[in-house]
């Protein structure tokens, strides 16, 4: 019987061991086909493990990443936040969303966005992921808005888009401008718009708005608005519907 308990035991040992190699030969899987960068970064800002993703999306060979220190590879730019940021990790802190640019090979600069968190008093574990995509479609949206609101400057002509199945208001930065209104958080906009009319002006440019969504048709005309000063305007608004992909009009 002891030794029927015995075998037993060394039986459910193995198993348990067999269990810990699959499953840590699976997470190793994981780590090696992943595309994200997975590494061991220690705290003297030399890489102790990477994954296939650093040559992938770096370029340089893994022998060249392990026997540089990774502060030749951050830009000029990141250099200091990126070691007070490792300073923080070593003190036990965890890093969220924390972003950095790196040179590739070719000597342009990706940016990553990592996750890390201190495994031992020398070692970093961190996950990274390349945002350069991202970041680089923001910039250009920046840019975008940046134009629109100079050109709506120039010509004095302001924008707003109004969402029907929220009743939200957005007003470009020259609309403001025009209302003489300050750009406060948390404004009904919608609301403020209507206040700039007599009720009769108020009352017709919604029967328009209702008239425009059910046929689907842009509407043009010149609105007295009151401003703030009780001085008025006369602006000249063309108004366009925004379809939906089922032809509704949803704007």
């Amino acid at each position: 019987d002891a030794l029927l308990l015995k075998l037993k035991e060394q039986e459910l040992e193995i198993n348990r061991l067999t269990q810990k190699e699959a499953s840590l030969s699976s997470f190793k899987f994981f780590i090696e086909e992943s595309n994200d960068l997975v590494c061991v970064v220690g705290t003297d800002t030399f890489f102790k493990e990477i994954n296939p993703a650093f040559v992938e999306i770096l370029g340089y060979s893994k022998e060249e990443l392990l026997q540089e220190s990774l502060l030749h590879l951050l830009h000029p730019d990141d250099l200091e936040r990126s070691l007070q940021e490792i300073g923080s990790l070593a003190m036990g802190n965890t890093s969220m969303n924390f972003e950095n640019r790196f040179k590739k090979k070719n000597g342009e600069f990706v940016t990553i966005q990592w996750t890390a968190n201190a495994i031992s008093a020398e070692n970093i574990y961190a996950i990274g992921r390349d945002i350069s995509e991202i970041r680089s479609t923001q910039e250009k949206l920046i840019k975008s808005e940046d134009l629109l609101n100079h050109a709506q400057q120039i010509a004095k002509m302001g924008s707003w888009e109004f969402n029907l199945l929220n009743k939200k208001m957005i007003w470009s930065k020259e609309l403001y401008s025009i209302y003489g209104i300050d750009r406060k958080p948390d404004h009904n906009l919608y609301q403020e718009f209507l206040n700039l009319f007599s009720e009769e002006d108020a009352t017709f440019f919604q029967d328009k708005i209702n008239q425009s969504i059910a046929d689907k048709e842009q509407f043009e005309l010149q609105q007295n608005v009151i401003l703030s000063d009780n001085s008025n305007k006369w602006l000249h608004t063309i108004v366009i519907p925004v379809l939906d992909n089922s032809g509704n009009v949803y704007a």
